[in-house]
């Protein structure tokens, strides 16, 4: 019988070789400057797995550092909307911006979008942004971060 440490080893040596096919999905926003509406990237999960269990909400934090990365390497011009900003309570932060005025798009009503759409079960209709294939293991560590992620550890 193989030690748990072997069996963790071996399981991360599969992890890191293989690829799995990510996409990214938007959610439409009206933008509260100018108007426009537009579709912000928001989503990330697994092609073909669209359940509540399966999408990422990449609205904050290491999430949305790491959707920015895959649209930067994807080549999406929407990669930069997608930065630091300000704001006097709560500091530098990463947030989603209006792609035509740069105004903040909030990640309460982003969140709100999000949820929307897996309540009524209609993720997968939702634009696909960008589509492409990461190693295994990122995802399982996104995953985990969403999983031991909670509204107050804030």
């Amino acid at each position: 019988m193989r030690s748990l440490t072997q069996a963790a080893r071996a399981l991360l040596h599969e992890f890191a070789d293989e690829q799995i096919p990510l996409v990214v999905r938007g959610v439409e926003w009206p933008c509260w400057r100018c108007h426009s509406t537009t579709w912000v990237p928001a989503l990330i999960h697994v092609d073909g797995f669209t359940d509540i269990y399966s999408v990422i909400r990449a609205v904050s934090d290491l999430r949305l550092s790491y959707l920015r990365e895959c649209l930067i390497l994807c080549g999406s011009p929407l990669a930069h909307t997608i930065k630091t900003r300000h704001s006097k309570r709560a500091g530098y932060y990463l947030s989603h911006g209006c792609p035509n005025c740069d105004a903040l798009a909030g990640a309460f009503f982003l969140d709100e979008a999000i949820t929307e759409a897996l309540v009524n079960n209609t993720v997968g209709r939702l634009p696909l942004i960008a589509a492409f294939r990461r190693p295994n293991l990122e995802y399982l560590l996104l995953a985990a971060d969403r999983d031991n992620s909670h509204w107050y550890d804030d």
